[in-house]
């Protein structure tokens, strides 16, 4: 029989697959087999339709191969660099600027237009963007074209710690460069609402303060990032990403911008440290894959995987770690399959009853006083529901792979 003859088949309805699901569990429901993994989010076992629940296309990110670069010495962390840039890195992350704002020795043979260059806590003053800015003209760079971004903590907007003036000249010289950073308060964050909720407030509140001091909502989003760190969870991590993107066009959304590119933003993602296994480490290869793929498939801007062992030769670590994207890449094409994760009744359903219940607890941390009022609570919960996670990962109600099971045996 081939495939033509397949209509010779009676349709089977949904009621008749449940009632042969009933035949199977006995004495159980169907009801048992309801997942939840998280507070308000009940996942069915079986799906054949679902009806206005398919999220909004947000358009394409390039999942951009980034990797973060340190050395004792700043010429150490230039040629680590540039290793990194000839392996195919897309993205180069620094802990710090030089020191007197020494561009000759950080980025000497590196070239700018072509990658994205980042810092962690750029010196927003006039002097450091006049002195990168006329480093980039030495080098004849159009400085409206580099991009990156400048890692400043983006509390200082809402804290009222930003010079206005000094952001307003880095806009200036350099438009594509995105200025802060909002970055989680904790690794687990709690449950997944939860964790969605302490970030989008804090684009909320970030948003809401340059406004204020005179920006448009298009120049206020531009200025944003958001870092978050990946868990093994594998549909987990994909839907929280599809949802962060999503709700955060919501509240852009409620500015009215002036372009339809504002309702995106730049997700960096680390696959890493706070998924690893201490022990066993070479069972994090697999998990910085399988955290990797999410990722992309969740439509990352950038990401980063840490190294796998920090015992191990670092310019080992950093290679393995760039040749898995790599693989997913050039042979996988996940840079290229538009949306992938669309489409899926399971993963959608999912996707949907995240958004609402996220966009609920936003609204009620909105109208009790914001990320500013709300924020000490936020992270009181966070705090707590961590500790009980590790408290089930220790009595094994958790099950962590090579963690607290299966974990290899030491050889003598």
């Amino acid at each position: 029989m081939n495939w033509t003859q397949l209509h010779a088949f009676d349709p089977t309805t949904k009621d008749q697959w449940l009632k042969a699901i009933q035949k199977e569990l006995g004495e159980r429901t169907v009801d048992d087999l309801m997942w939840s993994p998280s507070e308000g989010i009940r996942i069915e076992p079986y799906y054949t339709e679902i009806k206005g629940r398919v999220l909004h296309k947000l358009g394409v990110y390039p999942a951009l191969i980034h990797q973060h670069v340190q050395g004792a010495a700043m010429e150490d962390v230039r040629t680590e660099a540039l290793e990194c840039l000839m392996g195919g890195a897309q993205s180069i992350g620094f802990d710090a600027v030089p020191v007197d704002l020494d561009w000759d020795t950080q980025l000497k043979d590196i070239e700018w237009p072509y990658i994205q260059l980042h810092w962690r806590n750029f010196p927003l003053t006039t002097n450091a963007i006049a002195a990168l800015s006329a480093y980039a003209d030495r080098r004849g760079w159009d400085r409206t074209q580099l991009k990156g971004c400048w890692g400043i903590d983006a509390a200082a907007t809402w804290q009222g710690e930003c010079d206005m003036q000094a952001l307003k000249f880095v806009r200036q010289q350099f438009p594509a460069c995105r200025v802060f950073v909002i970055a989680e308060r904790s690794f687990a964050g709690g449950q997944t609402g939860h964790q969605l909720v302490g970030l989008l407030a804090q684009v909320q509140e970030a948003l809401h303060a340059l406004v204020s001091a005179g920006f448009t909502i298009d120049d206020a989003s531009a200025m944003l990032q958001i870092n978050t760190s990946m868990s093994t969870s594998y549909f987990k991590e994909m839907i929280r990403l599809r949802v962060l993107r999503l709700l955060y066009g919501s509240i852009v959304r409620a500015y009215q911008p002036q372009y339809s590119c504002s309702i995106g933003v730049w997700i960096h993602t680390i696959a890493g440290d706070g998924a690893y296994a201490q022990a066993d480490t070479h069972t994090n290869l697999l998990r910085a894959t399988t955290m990797a793929m999410s990722a992309m498939l969740g439509q990352t801007s950038s990401l980063e995987i840490q190294p796998h062992d920090p015992q191990h030769q670092r310019q080992d670590t950093l290679r393995w770690a760039r040749n898995m994207m790599h693989l997913l890449r050039e042979e996988s094409y996940f840079d290229q399959a538009l949306h992938a994760a669309q489409g899926s009744y399971y993963l959608e359903d999912w996707s949907a009853q995240l958004a609402h219940d996220t966009w609920s607890r936003l609204i009620a941390m909105e109208e009790a006083g914001g990320w500013q009022g709300q924020s000490a609570d936020w992270l009181s919960k966070a705090e707590q529901w961590e500790r009980t996670r590790q408290e089930q990962i220790a009595s094994g109600q958790i099950i962590h792979v090579g963690v607290n099971k299966y974990q290899a045996q030491a050889h003598a």
